[in-house]
């Protein structure tokens, strides 16, 4: 979320006249306690030389230096956004459209830690992170759920994906659940002394979507429905409450999700239709880190890449044209050395597309075992996504 600099600066402001206020508050009843001693074991006590008082007034001086409430959400919210930007500016320069929509579709956490030592950058391990909520994943989608996933992109009037302008224009989606497995780590493991995550993962929650999209409701939505649900419905396997009681760390590498992007409405308005599935491990997360040394805390951003891909309806819109890259664009590049960016990036694009099919196909169709019984998963969306591409 981006803050207004004026609401930024009132605030700053406003916490300055708080601290200004408190410090003639607090020096008033130092000096009144100093001035009217109640007893004689009081008055002992009590600094009466100069020396005595100056060294109190400078004690009280440097306590007021703590940051107040409003100073620390102040920082923290600054330590978010230079986040997020940095999060953002990671993306560069995208092959094409359908990048900036795997960029965006990405669910990431803020969180804080203490940092006890202070030798330590804001660099982490992801053994060093503190436990996280798998609730804190579905909160990211409310969001989205609500107004829509915005995707910046560009209209491509030349079908070729040759150097022609180009319209920007917004684009907005809603995020629905279209499939969670959650696996977790077999007791034995502890016992045998094996590496947990060399241990073949235990089923312990899933979820498949059958509804129409049009029935649906938005992910955060159905998140709080199947927590609610009971454990004998037919598109749900073990305990729901696992979708909001578990953390990260409890879940084996081979967990992950599936989110079914629709779209709404484009600003201007043009040709629309175009849908996405992307697939999301709660294992291969990576992370961002700010240190906030005045607290002496790390913030990080927690963020969960897609690793798979299915699309539909994309005809005619420009989610998968080439983009020509800006250096190449100036008036010094030859039409040859465009060509030749273009074939390059042409060949990175089929093979960053069929890594991302790859993944969502070894995802939606992997043999599982349920009560002792192997078999292989029947993922509705995953099979209508890829029955209209044919």
């Amino acid at each position: 979320m981006t803050f207004p600099k004026a609401l930024i600066q009132q605030s700053v402001e406003h916490a300055k006249k708080k601290n200004r206020k408190r410090r003639r508050d607090k020096t008033g009843r130092m000096k009144t306690e100093i001035d009217s001693p109640e007893s004689n074991a009081a008055r002992k006590e009590t600094p009466t030389t100069k020396t005595e008082i100056d060294s109190l007034e400078s004690n009280a001086a440097r306590k007021e230096t703590v940051p107040t409430k409003m100073e620390i959400d102040d920082l923290e919210s600054n330590a978010a956004r230079k986040l997020q930007q940095e999060y953002q500016s990671a993306l560069g320069d995208p092959i094409a459209d359908f990048e900036r929509l795997l960029h965006s579709a990405a669910p990431f956490i803020i969180s804080s830690w203490t940092n006890k030592n202070p030798q330590l950058d804001g660099s982490l391990h992801q053994t060093q992170l503190p436990k996280i909520s798998i609730q804190d994943v579905w909160k990211w989608y409310e969001a989205p759920g609500n107004y829509g996933l915005e995707v910046k992109a560009r209209d491509s009037p030349n079908p070729n994906g040759f150097p022609a302008k180009s319209t920007p224009f917004s684009a907005y989606f809603v995020p629905y659940l279209s499939a969670v497995q959650f696996f977790g780590y077999p007791q034995l493991s502890y016992v045998c002394g094996k590496n947990k995550e060399d241990t073949n993962p235990e089923l312990i929650f899933e979820f498949f979507e059958s509804e129409p999209p049009l029935e649906r409701k938005p992910l955060h939505l159905k998140i709080r429905d199947l927590i609610n649900i009971s454990t004998s419905n037919v598109q749900v396997f073990g305990d729901p409450s696992k979708l909001e009681s578990m953390n990260l760390n409890d879940l084996h590498p081979s967990s992950w999700f599936a989110v079914a992007w629709y779209p709404i409405y484009r600003i201007p308005r043009g040709k629309f239709q175009a849908a996405f599935l992307t697939y999301h491990s709660f294992n291969q997360y990576k992370v961002y880190s700010i240190p906030i040394e005045s607290l002496s805390k790390t913030f990080q951003m927690i963020f969960f890449p897609v690793i798979g891909l299915q699309s539909y309806r994309t005809e005619n819109e420009c989610w998968f044209d080439l983009r020509t890259p800006v250096e190449s664009s100036s008036e010094e590049t030859t039409s040859s050395t465009t060509s030749e960016i273009l074939s390059e990036r042409s060949r990175a694009q089929k093979e960053r597309c069929r890594t991302l099919i790859r993944n969502s196909m070894v995802l939606s169709t992997r043999s599982v075992t349920k009560d002792k019984v192997s078999r292989v998963n029947y993922h509705q969306d995953y099979e209508f996504f890829i029955n209209k591409r044919r």
